[in-house]
């Protein structure tokens, strides 16, 4: 399993998530390295086919994305968001 860490600066469009040329294998993207949100990207089928810029696409996901900078604390920010009367909720929100 390869574990795909772009430097910051880099944007992730040329960034190659096949470097080792196994089509099958798991890929772990850590999107931010403060935090360690870490995704799992499973290539089910590689299709010939596909668009002139041989992009990905996705099938299927799990959840929404976290806000941005949100911290490590995602679940006590959830809390205060979906709850209207919660004493946090229009300052979580902004």
């Amino acid at each position: 399993m390869e574990i795909l860490a772009l430097s910051p600066s880099m944007p992730a469009r040329r960034g190659s998530l096949y470097r080792s040329g196994d089509r099958r294998e798991d890929h772990h993207y850590l999107y931010d390295f403060g935090d360690s949100w870490d995704h799992v990207i499973k290539l089910e089928k590689w299709f010939d086919n596909t668009t002139k810029e041989g992009l990905p696409f996705l099938l299927e996901a799990a959840g929404r994305c976290p806000a941005e900078n949100v911290g490590g604390a995602y679940a006590e920010y959830l809390d205060p968001i979906s709850d209207p009367t919660h004493p946090d909720n229009e300052h979580m929100r902004l």
